[in-house]
């Protein structure tokens, strides 16, 4: 009961740093989110992509986890907590099946969350030929060095699997869309003081850049999926154009938002949170003018942040 009331205070915590003005625009999102996904689960061709994706978030959130030894260290039934956790996470979604009498994707999901308990992080080394492909990466992108070699055991069973199933035209673009999830993640935290100005550029330069390499990673990672979709479905070549133009804006939206709240070494739970309106725009594209009237707020806020830290390279000053 002490670490549920613990997950309470973060997430009171989180609504207070969302600002007042914020929270009406959130559980309005929120709302017209339920209403399309309570739609999208009353067809029943599409039930199981929901319960599938809904799994998959919660596998990611399972294998990203750091806190399991601890649980384990300090919990007498540590599986029995993380089991609890999934399942109040998961229910308002999977509560929906019920509702339209989806009995066994409803005890799927919730047989899954059990399943999840079981399952580590993999503490394997990683391949040479893999560790070749990561050394490309510059190493001034520490981020996607750490995140790619970290998230080697998603990213290739998802890749395998677009590839295997690239002849079904969904196929490709839902896997970038997970894939874009992943890497996601590589930008949460920030990176300590002397990594930000190892560079000596000024704050503007210093946000255009990393916003470059975002893009410019993000899309040489999903290069070789794309080609092949439009070679197999050269006839829908728009759909994977639309989809990364989306995700070129969507990360450089996720790295401005980093920046406007940046603290040395931390991970800012209103950047986490106002990225994932970014996610959320994915689904419901009301959010898109949403998103990009943020992003021309939180940009002139992260070149504000960070020449706190950067005012020496500032040649205005």
């Amino acid at each position: 009961m002490s670490l549920f009331q613990l997950r309470g205070k973060q997430i009171y915590r989180i609504i207070l740093e969302l600002g007042k003005i914020r929270i009406p625009l959130y559980l309005l999102g929120l709302a017209f989110f339920y209403r399309i996904y309570f739609d999208i689960v009353s067809n029943s061709d599409f039930n199981v992509f929901v319960a599938l994706g809904l799994s998959l978030i919660l596998l990611i959130i399972q294998l990203k986890r750091d806190d399991i030894d601890f649980l384990s260290s300090v919990l007498s039934n540590h599986r029995l907590y993380l089991f609890t956790e999934y399942l109040l996470f998961s229910l308002p979604f999977s509560f929906i099946f019920l509702l339209h009498k989806e009995f066994l994707m409803f005890a799927g999901i919730i047989g899954f969350s059990g399943l999840l308990t079981f399952i580590k992080k993999p503490q394997t080394n990683t391949p040479s030929i893999f560790n070749r492909l990561i050394d490309i990466i510059p190493d001034e992108s520490f981020e996607w060095k750490s995140g790619i070699r970290q998230s080697l055991f998603l990213i290739i069973p998802i890749y395998i699997a677009a590839i295997i199933g690239s002849y079904q035209m969904p196929v490709i673009p839902v896997a970038i869309l997970i894939l874009w999830l992943i890497t996601f993640s590589f930008v949460e935290k920030g990176e300590p003081l002397s990594h930000l100005i190892a560079l000596e550029l000024s704050p503007k330069e210093y946000l255009i850049h990393k916003m470059g390499k975002q893009v410019i990673l993000f899309n040489c990672m999903v290069a070789p999926l794309a080609l092949i979709y439009i070679v197999l479905h050269y006839n829908e070549w728009f759909l994977i154009i639309g989809i990364l133009s989306v995700q070129c804006f969507l990360n450089i939206y996720i790295v401005i938002v980093k920046y406007a709240f940046y603290t040395p070494n931390e991970e800012s739970k209103a950047a986490q949170t106002m990225s994932g309106l970014g996610v959320i725009s994915l689904i419901i594209p009301f959010f898109i003018p949403v998103v990009i009237g943020l992003s021309i707020k939180y940009y002139f806020q992260s070149i504000q942040n960070l020449t706190t830290y950067l005012h020496d390279f500032d040649t205005r000053t």
